[in-house]
């Protein structure tokens, strides 16, 4: 990101991430929620992870042909409306549907994994698809083709991984190819209806500025915006790998023991919420420098500004995505649906209204409202569940924030760069979650495990016995 932004700037920047948006919405649509209801069947019932797998790709791949001529046509009306997709976006979007094809397989094949709990083997091939997509993505942009050049390189690099993670799916015991089952895929599709809505209300009431705001304010605002976007996009990596890899856990939990799935969402939920506030706490504050960092001076004072409002839907986003997983192990999908729905159309609603007076600081400031007007329905759907409120396990982080932003605010106030006093906010962070008792014995169980010790060894991921270990963590 931080070279192609650069090489692009501003404009053609906007023009990719809305190339990539478009994308997005594509790829849920026919990806169709499956890859949650494959873990989870999987999860349930290994034996069939053969037919189960196989059959979500062949839903996925007919749901892909299916789409193309609907592409068509929204791209035919758009351009008879006078407002025609840039022919270069085009393109791009062209290159990235046919990515789909090894994509559908790559996303089967990661939820057969995450289906048995073996999450190390596709977290490796990631760490390799993504060194591939850098360095054959700084070679398009050095040869001149530009973002349409990276959108080529996703089709080869996800082809690769599609052999990797067949590869070690095959070793690690786990059948995945046999015969689809059209009784099965009938299934899927109800199953998973609900699901995909969820997905594609999420990303409408997320990504929905990003499609108005280039022809609401241009390319250049969307650029400018997609530089705050990169910096929120990292930090939620964080929470549907946690989430993922509880998932099965929740599963079970939720047919047989719902005070062990209260006391995995609560922990969750604390932990992720004594990450998301110092985050946002530190971004608001050096939101400059890590914009320049990225995206270089030509983002800057724009990038910036957004980025200082954006960041704060964090926390409310960390606990959202906990508890929409949690509804589906409680099979509730059909309430998340109704909950997106309302969140979208607040959304859309907003925007609309806010983009061409305020732009993307008003687009900014939709989204943290957004994910609080979603957050109510979520929270009522686990009312019978008897989880503690929110604010009562925010508290502790919280007021340890505000510490931190007393640390950060006074370090300004004296001249004081802001990145060289933020290891002693943090530090002090740290310090007063301790003091206030956020810390647990069970937490302070769990941290003791990562202490380097001639136990502390790959080989214990393989071991006897971890599976039971996995369903007795908090």
């Amino acid at each position: 990101a931080a070279l192609f932004m650069r090489v692009l700037g501003p404009d053609n920047a906007g023009l990719y991430y809305y190339a990539i948006t478009v994308y997005g919405l594509v790829e849920i649509v026919t990806s169709f929620g499956l890859g949650v209801l494959v873990a989870r069947e999987i999860a349930r019932r290994p034996a069939e992870s053969a037919r189960i797998v196989s059959t979500s790709v062949a839903v996925r791949f007919g749901l892909t042909l299916a789409a193309l001529p609907v592409l068509g046509l929204i791209g035919l009306g758009m351009a008879a409306a006078g407002r025609p997709v840039d022919p270069a976006a085009a393109t791009a979007i062209g290159l990235l549907i046919v990515a789909l094809v090894p994509g559908h397989l790559n996303a089967a094949l990661t939820s057969a994994f995450q289906g048995t709990e073996r999450m190390v083997a596709p977290a490796a091939v990631m760490i390799v698809s993504a060194l591939l997509s850098m360095s054959l993505g700084a070679l398009a942009l050095a040869g001149g083709h530009g973002f349409v050049g990276m959108a080529a390189v996703s089709i080869a690099v996800n082809a690769i991984t599609f052999l990797l993670l067949a590869r070690l799916l095959t070793a690690s015991g786990v059948a995945w190819f046999g015969r689809p089952s059209a009784q099965l895929a009938r299934w899927m599709i109800v199953a998973s209806l609900p699901l995909m809505l969820n997905s594609l209300l999420q990303t409408l009431f997320f990504k929905v500025d990003v499609l108005l705001l280039a022809p609401l304010q241009g390319e250049q605002a969307v650029g400018w915006y997609s530089a705050a976007y990169k910096w929120v996009e990292a930090f939620l990596i964080v929470p549907p790998y946690l989430v993922m890899a509880l998932f099965p856990l929740m599963s079970r939990r939720a047919e047989n023991d719902r005070g062990g799935l209260r006391s995995a969402y609560e922990n969750t939920v604390r932990w992720l919420i004594a990450l998301a506030l110092p985050a946002a706490t530190l971004t608001t504050f050096l939101a400059e420098p890590l914009i320049a960092l990225l995206a270089g001076r030509d983002y800057l004072p724009n990038g910036a500004r957004a980025l200082q409002v954006l960041i704060w839907f964090l926390p409310f986003s960390f606990v959202n995505g906990v508890t929409q997983y949690v509804l589906i192990a409680l099979n509730r999908q059909r309430w998340i649906t109704w909950s997106f729905a309302a969140a979208a159309a607040f959304n859309i609603t907003a925007n609309l209204i806010v983009i061409p007076r305020y732009g993307y600081t008003g687009a900014a400031v939709v989204t943290i409202l957004s994910e609080l007007v979603l957050m109510a329905p979520f929270l009522w759907g686990l009312r019978d569940l008897g989880a503690p409120p929110v604010l009562a396990l925010a508290w502790q982080p919280l007021l340890s924030a505000s510490g931190l932003a007393l640390v950060l605010a006074g370090s300004a106030a004296v001249g004081v760069p802001s990145w060289l006093a933020a290891p002693v906010g943090l530090a002090a962070y740290a310090v007063a979650l301790v003091r206030l008792g956020w810390l647990t014995t069970e937490d302070r169980a769990i941290l003791a495990r990562f202490r380097p010790g001639p136990r502390a060894t790959i080989g214990v991921l393989s071991a006897p016995g971890v599976g039971e270990a996995v369903d007795h963590a908090p």
